[in-house]
């Protein structure tokens, strides 16, 4: 997975920053607890999925946003004085509001909520099918198809080579399109977010390919996985829950702490 900060600008220049990232829920709901004994936490800011952030009025709330990859599922920021602690959620927030001091019931609410996922995961070659319904693994599928490494020699014989490696790609997108189709249809009504893992291209290429899973609200956070397979499947909820939190310390705040 694609870390959730990249130095774009120069906030590093005006930050120090403490990653607090792939929490448990557990871990998160101990680490707003942790925030609210601290008493720094003058106002909760909660941005929805899909928010824009040039709407944004204060700057350096907004340069701090523009810092931050992964803003699909909207963000919640903490600010106080010197220091903001933004919390990227595992799933979409819906709400948009700004509370006074410190609030966590909309986020707690989430990570005690029990969705029903649909799992893709796919590396060439392998993949891995699966419906998780509360906290359970309700059905699944894997499997694999071959698809050969790339020819590295030129000429007529490397066209044929990558001619026949395309129509494998095909049969085995075909093939987890099928399957996924008989997985997920006696959970159709009820499946509330599809996840995809795996290699980037390769999930890319599948959707083109298979437009009937774009049926079903897609999250954009790709899960890591290794191998697809029953084992990935079992535990890939952990990673589905896994939360970013994300504080920003004011440089200078932190020399005038350092030099106390």
């Amino acid at each position: 997975m694609v870390h959730p900060i990249a130095p774009k600008n120069n906030v590093y220049k005006e930050f120090q920053i403490q990653l607090k990232s792939y929490l448990s829920p557990q871990r998160t709901i101990s680490s707003l607890n942790q925030i609210d004994s601290e008493s720094w936490c003058q106002e909760t800011i909660f941005f929805p999925r899909g928010f824009d952030s040039k709407n944004i009025p204060d700057q350096k709330i907004q340069k701090i946003i523009n810092e931050i990859d992964f803003l699909d599922n909207g963000i919640v920021i903490f600010v106080g004085n010197n220091k903001v602690t933004v919390l990227i959620p595992p799933l979409p927030m819906m709400i948009e509001k700004s509370f006074p001091g410190f609030k966590s019931k909309p986020i707690i609410d989430l990570l005690n909520n029990c969705p029903t996922f649909a799992v893709v995961l796919i590396r060439l070659g392998n993949y891995a099918i699966g419906v998780i319904k509360d906290h359970k693994l309700q059905s699944s599928k894997t499997g694999s198809r071959l698809v050969k490494n790339r020819h590295k020699k030129g000429g007529s014989s490397q066209r044929r080579f990558e001619r026949g490696r395309e129509r494998q790609i095909k049969e085995l997108f075909d093939k987890i399109c099928d399957t996924a189709k008989r997985i997920f249809t006696p959970y159709e009504n009820e499946i509330d977010y599809i996840f995809f893992g795996g290699d980037k291209h390769v999930i890319s290429n599948f959707h083109l390919r298979c437009p009937s899973v774009k049926k079903f609200d897609q999250i954009e956070r790709r899960l890591p996985v290794h191998r697809p397979g029953l084992k990935a499947l079992q535990s890939i909820e952990k990673e589905i829950w896994k939360t970013h939190l994300i504080e920003f310390i004011e440089t200078q705040n932190v020399l005038e702490e350092n030099n106390a």
